[in-house]
C-alpha cells in the first residue's frame, strides 16, 4: 500500500512540475491542482493509515482498577484522526484556491485570449 501511494505521490508530483514549466496559464493552474492533490495524498500516506482501520475511537468502554477507570480500547485498531483532518482543511483551502485560479484564468482570457505567460511577461517588462 505505501509502495502505490508513494508512486502516485511521485507520478503527480512529476506532472506538476513538467505543467509549471510550461508556458500557458491553465497548465499552471492544473498543476497547482495536480500538486496539492499529491501533498494531501504525501500527509495521509505519512499518517499510518491502513485500509480497516478506523479513523477515531467512537465508543470506548472503561474497565475499572485499583488505580482507577481505564480505557479497554486497544490503540493499535485505531488511526490518528488528526492527519484526516489536518487533509480534510487542506481540501478545502485547495478547492478555494483553486477556484480564485481558474476565475484570475477566466479573467485572463478576456484579455488575452492565448493564455501564454511568456508573452505577458515580455510586456510587463516593456
Amino acid at each position: 500500500m505505501e509502495l502505490i501511494a508513494a508512486l502516485t505521490v511521485g507520478i503527480l508530483t512529476a506532472l506538476a512540475v513538467a505543467l509549471f514549466l510550461r508556458k500557458s496559464l491553465f497548465d499552471v493552474v492544473l498543476g497547482a491542482a495536480l500538486l496539492s492533490q499529491a501533498v494531501n495524498l504525501l500527509i495521509i500516506s505519512m499518517s499510518g493509515w491502513k485500509p480497516g482501520l478506523k479513523p477515531a475511537v467512537l465508543n470506548s468502554e472503561k474497565v475499572v482498577t485499583d488505580a482507577g477507570p481505564i480505557s479497554a480500547v486497544d490503540p493499535s485498531l485505531y488511526v490518528d484522526p488528526l492527519p484526516q483532518a489536518l487533509i480534510l482543511t487542506a481540501i478545502v483551502i485547495g478547492f478555494a484556491l483553486l477556484s480564485y485560479l481558474m476565475g484570475l484564468l477566466a479573467r485572463s482570457v478576456e484579455d488575452e485570449p492565448d493564455l501564454a505567460l511568456g508573452e505577458h511577461g515580455e510586456e510587463a517588462a516593456r
